[in-house]
């Protein structure tokens, strides 16, 4: 699971795990295997996260899916092209298809990986080039193609 997680000395509503913070309200419940127990989704922003109103680069947001006990289920990562930010990635966790698993929300884009480590290869993600960072100047993606 990598670096233990403690009170981030800077920001006592959230938790630290060396280069990623994850605040309180940053986390979703959710049964995410269907087995009837609530599980949890929590969304690490990078250290460097920016508000939509701030200019600058992010490095990548992560999501993981966690039991209750402490078991990872799977991670995301939401590449470069998806700024880390309260504004910039929200996520929504529910049963959206009725199968009795919740499902994850959340904007991505090239170079996004699923919870299995690959990138996404479905949809719109079909055919995308993933080594592509659309990030302009002011570190946003296809707003300002300017830089």
């Amino acid at each position: 699971m990598g670096t233990a997680i403690s009170e981030h000395p800077d920001h006592p509503t959230a938790q630290w795990s060396g280069r990623w913070i994850v605040q309180r309200k940053r986390r979703n419940p959710g049964d995410l295997d269907g087995d009837g127990q609530l599980d949890l989704v929590l969304k690490w922003d990078p250290s460097n996260s920016k508000d939509s109103a701030s200019s600058g680069k992010s490095d990548d947001c992560i999501i993981d899916g966690y039991k209750m006990d402490g078991t990872r289920l799977w991670r995301i990562d939401l590449g470069v092209n998806i700024r880390a930010g309260a504004h910039d990635t929200q996520m929504s966790v529910y049963d959206f298809d009725g199968d009795g698993k919740a499902e994850l929300a959340v904007k991505t884009g090239p170079g996004t990986k699923d919870g299995k480590g690959n990138y996404l290869k479905k949809g719109p993600a079909a055919g995308a080039d993933n080594t592509q960072d659309l990030r302009g100047t002011r570190g946003m993606t296809w707003a300002d193609r300017s830089g």
